[in-house]
């Protein structure tokens, strides 16, 4: 316990509350990294030591972050995926216990289980033993269908873990999300800069009137929906699995390095931001709100990026 304790990568006060493409760059301020952060798809975002505050699920929170870390600048995309389909789809330590993190912040907790192995093999939710739950009438986007710059959809939690780990990276924890969603906890509502205008397509792939922002579109098509760090379409899009488990924050002061793995394949998996069926008036495309899925399930309105904690 204490040794968790002492590992712990974030640390969170919460108490109850009433009632087109983005141009590319690394966050202002900060150098590009050698290695894989050097990626310009990856956004670095140096946030060690960086308090901030959100409210989060009627909570209202303070985050210290003791870690810099670098994020993918767009959701995964079908070419992405597809290339690691076609390339063996490799589990994390060949399927072996394993950290996600290693020498990182995470590295007791972010583990890969073996159970997890046959939820990870199956990348064809349109086989007959599979089964994508698509919100009529949009068409999901998957490894063997669509064009390469669309977000990758129907795919499970495990999926995204295993992809990220092929990459040498793992999904981002719920509070990173946080804290690029709300620009370092500057009070922004939605994870573009939103001033008050109307939604448009153009601010953030939602579902307007009509068939919406016509989805499936590729990345990046909504010019405006970037975050404070440049990374495109937290807002809209697809929602994205995170790395955390079902576990709501709760009152009080707690350690929070990010929930241990589960056993359990089937255990609920946090989804952040909004997507192409969310409404304007939607609480999920908010930075306060959170909601969890069977993390087995393939969802066609999911998809998800990817995260590396940069060492010291």
């Amino acid at each position: 316990m204490v040794r968790s304790l002492l590992r712990s990568a974030i640390r969170v006060a919460l108490v109850a509350t009433p009632g087109c493409n983005a141009i590319f760059g690394i966050h202002e301020g900060t150098a590009a990294p050698e290695g894989p952060a050097a990626d310009p798809e990856t956004v670095v975002v140096p946030a060690a030591g960086d308090t901030f505050h959100f409210d989060l699920d009627g909570l209202s929170a303070t985050a210290t972050l003791t870690h810099a870390f670098a994020i993918d600048r767009h959701e995964v995309t079908v070419g992405r995926f597809k290339a690691w389909v076609e390339s063996g789809r490799d589990l994390p330590c060949d399927g072996a216990a394993c950290s996600l993190d290693p020498g990182g912040p995470y590295e007791l907790v972010m583990t890969w289980d073996p159970l997890w192995n046959d939820s990870a093999v199956d990348v064809d939710p349109f086989s007959p033993l599979g089964g994508c739950t698509c919100p009529v009438p949009y068409s999901p986007t998957s490894y063997n269908r669509g064009d390469p710059e669309l977000p990758m959809t129907c795919v499970r939690w495990h999926h995204a873990a295993a992809f990220c780990a092929s990459e040498g990276k793992r999904l981002p924890t719920e509070v990173e999300w946080q804290y690029v969603a709300t620009g370092h906890g500057d009070g922004r509502v939605y994870p573009f800069a939103w001033s008050g205008e109307p939604f448009t397509c153009d601010l953030v792939t939602y579902l307007g009137s009509g068939d919406g922002c016509g989805f499936p579109v590729p990345v990046g098509s909504a010019p405006g929906d970037v975050s404070r760090d440049g990374l495109v379409d937290l807002g809209g899009s697809v929602f994205e699995w995170v790395w955390d488990v079902d576990a709501p924050f709760v009152d009080g002061t707690t350690d929070y390095a990010g929930p241990a793995p589960s056993g359990d394949p089937a255990q609920p998996r946090v989804r952040r931001g909004g997507a192409f069926i969310s409404p304007a008036d939607d609480w999920r495309l908010r930075t306060d709100s959170r909601e969890a899925y069977d993390a087995v399930y393939y969802y066609s309105d999911a998809g998800f990026r990817c995260a590396r904690t940069i060492l010291p």
